[in-house]
């Protein structure tokens, strides 16, 4: 399929995350290599359609989420508080680093501090 050097192992740890009312709600998988995960990551679309095959429920989507220090998840939670807000159209993480894009005209933003954010985006307050 798409997953290339299957006989090594690819996953270092799955959990099971329940609801209160006891049913499943997400699986998290921790791979071990994070080539991997930028290519899953990229061809999401693609893995989505073989979720079936590996025993999810038809419909179901696949989320990727990059593993981010405190640093970085902070500045991506900011950074989503522009998407809520409607400023930006896209917010995204790749190679550990956040990235955002006004519409799909205009340039990517690579945010890698604060000071990033607040230059670009200077009516927004980020901390309410």
């Amino acid at each position: 399929m798409w997953i290339k050097n299957a006989d090594k192992p690819q996953i270092e740890a799955c959990h099971r995350m329940y609801s209160k009312n006891g049913k499943e709600k997400k699986t998290i998988v921790r791979l071990t290599n994070r080539r991997l995960i930028e290519e899953l990551m990229s061809k999401r679309k693609e893995v989505n359609k073989y979720v079936e095959n590996v025993g999810f429920p038809r419909g179901t989507e696949i989320y990727f989420n990059d593993n981010l220090c405190p640093y970085y998840r902070d500045l991506w939670f900011k950074a989503r508080k522009l998407k809520k807000g409607n400023i930006v159209k896209y917010v995204w993480s790749s190679q550990g680093t956040v990235k955002v894009r006004r519409d799909s005209s205009s340039p990517i933003i690579k945010i890698t501090h604060m000071e990033d954010l607040v230059s670009n985006f200077s009516d927004f307050d980020f901390y309410n």
